[in-house]
């Protein structure tokens, strides 16, 4: 049991003060290579296979808790996030609400929220833009032009 504990609290040391933390001055560096590389597990381009996409995951959450920037890991992660999303650069929807759920069990409902909500307005977005898509093909848009000139 003493063994787990020290084992753990060196590995904290690791992960809070490692020579690119020193270097740099700035301690949030950890959480945001943690959320990069979280990143970079997720896209599409990502050369990782589909089959060891959840293991990293799961191996990623363990690193997570030693983190005590966790609202910085949020911040980075949201501005990835936002850009997989806008981009459409995504491996999958079962990853990334995977995902959310591994952060809303690990730091609470209000940590994953946003996440959630930036997800449920891209499917909306999709939804709107496809039935838009329906409507113009079977009523044409009607354009009518009226230019008023006020003196």
């Amino acid at each position: 049991m003493y063994f787990i504990g020290a084992l753990e609290e060196g590995f904290s040391e690791v992960v809070k003060e490692n020579s690119v933390v020193i270097k740099s001055g700035n301690k949030a560096k950890s959480a945001g290579f943690l959320a990069k590389y979280r990143d970079s597990i997720l896209t599409k381009n990502s050369k990782v296979s589909d089959s060891d996409i959840k293991t990293l995951i799961a191996d990623l959450m363990p690193i997570f808790e030693f983190i005590n920037e966790k609202y910085v890991f949020y911040n980075f992660y949201a501005r990835y996030y936002a850009k997989c999303l806008i981009n459409n650069k995504s491996v999958g929807e079962e990853y990334k609400i995977g995902f959310i759920n591994h952060l809303k069990h690990h730091c609470g409902f209000g940590f994953s929220t946003k996440l959630i909500n930036m997800n449920g307005d891209v499917v909306a977005s999709k939804d709107i833009t496809r039935n838009f898509c329906k409507h113009l093909v079977y009523q044409p848009f009607k354009t009518s032009l009226w230019i008023w000139f006020f003196y």
